[in-house]
């Protein structure tokens, strides 16, 4: 509609005369209904506004077609009141329509406007200076904060736990610093225990001083045999066979006066059993080699086999300390019985771990793995990660050995008594180099078969 300067003007006009963009709002007598004036001025040839052309915009029509849309929308004029909005019941409306807010920096706001507007939202507005109003939006935050209710519940939780975990502790150590006090107070009624330990550990020492006079009186024997070169040899293989568990014996012996030293008497009984059971396998050692100078087989019995490694692996183990060696058993919950004879069982076993120890050196990978096969024959296998066997046909060959002159250790008779300890009970014994790598020694024994009654 254009208009004269001289006729009445809408609001709207008022603005576009003076040579700006003028608007109006208003609920229109003549439409009936919400109405935004826009007013534009249209200059003559002199440069001065000459007419004003003005644009009406059906602000309902517009709010019907996006009504009840996400998020909620809305645009204010200067003075607070709702011009445009997609929720009728804030249309017109003036001055503030919640409670708010701050957090972390953001409009955090309460409506209680009605029931399509959200009860909790975060509050959007951007001001509008081409048409002097202030644009907003509310975004529905009610499933992020039931999100975040979660995400509080899970926290305390977990401090929840948190803080049972430290009472839990805390009486723990209050539980400790008692039995400290109790222990501390009983520290007397041990001083016998210590008492009673020390004079085992003295009794095992004199039966070690005692154990070499055997040994003495051992070799002075053998040196009065007919056969020289067999008394010899055997001098070797006691020599070789006996240095294992002596050094067994002396690891157990500085554990256990360690053990004294730090007052755990029981700790120092367990070790000194372990000395007395040595003992008694290195008493058996000497009886043997009796036996095999003499050519005899020692009465042959039930012998639990893994029991027998195990021995021979926590004695590998005392003597090798921190030596970077592992010892694995493979297979070892499955009880099998042999024939045989339980010390020299024992013996061949020690042999072959200690031979594969050897080998291995100095290596980066020093592994020695024991695995036992059950059948018509029990077949125990020692493998290991050396560098392999040179002449495997030769290697049982008594004096046969791979370590060059003047190495302290060996003597070249260790395979040669394992072979013929093994042969004694029928038994095989072999070696090769394994297709992955390093030696393999096999033995087969017969199994144990009880005889029918």
């Amino acid at each position: 509609v254009e208009l004269d300067r001289d006729l009445p003007v809408e609001a709207a006009a008022a603005g576009a005369w003076h040579g700006t963009l003028g608007k109006h709002h208003e609920v229109s007598g003549h439409f009936d209904r919400r109405v935004f004036y826009y007013g534009l001025p249209v200059f003559g040839p002199t440069g001065s506004v000459d007419r004003v052309l003005i644009a009406a915009i059906d602000l309902e029509r517009i709010e019907a077609e996006i009504a009840g849309s996400s998020p909620v929308i809305l645009v204010a004029g200067p003075s607070g009141q709702v011009i445009f909005t997609n929720r009728s019941e804030l249309a017109g409306q003036t001055g503030s329509r919640s409670r708010n807010f701050t957090f972390f920096g953001h409009d955090i706001r309460r409506f209680e406007a009605g029931p399509h507007l959200p009860a909790l939202a975060l509050h959007l507005h951007q001001d509008i200076p081409v048409i002097d109003m202030t644009g907003e939006a509310i975004v529905d935050l009610s499933d992020a904060f039931r999100a975040t209710l979660l995400q509080a519940a899970a926290v305390a939780a977990m401090l929840l736990s948190f803080g049972l975990a430290l009472l839990l502790l805390t009486e723990r150590r209050r539980v400790l610093a008692s039995a400290n006090s109790e222990l501390e107070g009983r520290v007397a009624l041990r001083t016998a225990e210590l008492s009673e330990a020390n004079s085992r550990l003295e009794t095992a020492i004199k039966n070690r001083i005692e154990l070499g006079s055997q040994l003495l009186r051992l070799e002075d024997k053998l040196n009065q045999a007919e056969r020289k070169s067999i008394v010899a040899r055997l001098n070797a293989n006691i020599t070789h066979e006996l240095r294992n568990p002596l050094m067994a014996i002396q690891a157990h012996i500085s554990n256990a006066k360690t053990l004294m030293d730090r007052r755990e008497p029981a700790a120092a009984m367990g070790v000194l059993a372990k000395v007395e059971e040595s003992l008694r396998r290195v008493s058996q050692t000497i009886k043997d080699f009796n036996d095999l100078a003499k050519e005899e087989e020692a009465a042959a019995g039930k012998v639990d086999l893994w029991r027998t490694i195990g021995w021979a692996r926590d004695d590998a183990l005392e003597r090798i300390g921190g030596d970077g060696v592992r010892l694995t058993l493979e297979n070892a919950d499955d009880a099998i019985w042999v024939r045989g004879n339980n010390t020299r069982i024992y013996a061949v076993v020690t042999n072959l771990i200690n031979n594969a120890i050897d080998a291995m050196g100095e290596s980066g990978d020093r592994r020695v793995t024991i695995s036992v096969e059950d059948g018509d024959m029990v077949t125990i296998k020692v493998k290991d990660t050396g560098p392999g066997i040179k002449s495997p046909d030769l290697i049982f060959e008594p004096g046969f050995t791979t370590k060059p002159p003047g190495q302290t250790s060996g003597s070249g008779q260790g395979l040669a008594i394992a072979r013929r300890l093994v042969e004694i009970y029928g038994g095989q014994i072999s070696a090769r180099n394994h297709p992955d790598g390093g030696a393999e020694f096999t033995v087969k024994l017969h199994r144990w078969i009880e005889e029918a009654a």
